[in-house]
């Protein structure tokens, strides 16, 4: 299992609230990315690797609750990477911006805060659409750039896995 896997398998642990009795069981494997759940806390999550612009390996996740909420992580293999407790974070879909703020980094991983319900669904309809999302840390010092078609075929292996639940 990669640092990666993990990382974002014990990143779904710490967020939950009863990490205790999560039990992480894996999926499926689908376009790059490991689809798993956390059947006591009904999370379904995907997360796959990706090589920055700097050459740096990054990571990339998305979890989701079967009550629909979610939240998105990314960050890098290295901690030593991110210096500080804070990043800024720029997030564009085909060249549009769906989120530009300052969050906090955990061991090389940062959350990226979408605020508010209208701003993640803005977001969310251009992964529908769209072709590449990037992630930019600090004001351009790197940037992760994830295929949205491969991203939308792990949204689908959530949606089923979130199903089986």
């Amino acid at each position: 299992m990669s640092r990666f896997f993990c990382a974002a398998t014990a990143l779904a642990v710490v967020l939950l609230a009863n990490p205790t009795s999560a039990q992480i069981v894996p999926y499926k494997d689908i376009a790059g990315y490991k689809v798993a759940r956390v059947e006591s806390q009904n999370v379904c999550f995907a997360a796959a690797e990706f090589g920055s612009d700097e050459g740096h390996q990054m990571l990339y996740s998305y979890y989701q609750t079967s009550s629909g909420q979610r939240w998105h992580v990314a960050g890098y293999a290295s901690e030593a990477r991110l210096a500080g407790d804070e990043v800024a974070v720029r997030v564009t879909i085909d060249g549009t911006v769906t989120l530009e703020r300052a969050t906090e980094t955990r061991q090389g991983d940062f959350m990226l805060p979408f605020e508010a319900l209208p701003e993640i669904q803005a977001h969310e309809a251009l992964v529908q659409t769209g072709e590449t999302m990037e992630i930019s840390v600090n004001d351009g010092d790197d940037t992760l750039r994830v295929p949205l078609s491969d991203y939308r075929a792990a949204l689908g292996a959530i949606a089923a896995c979130l199903n089986s639940l």
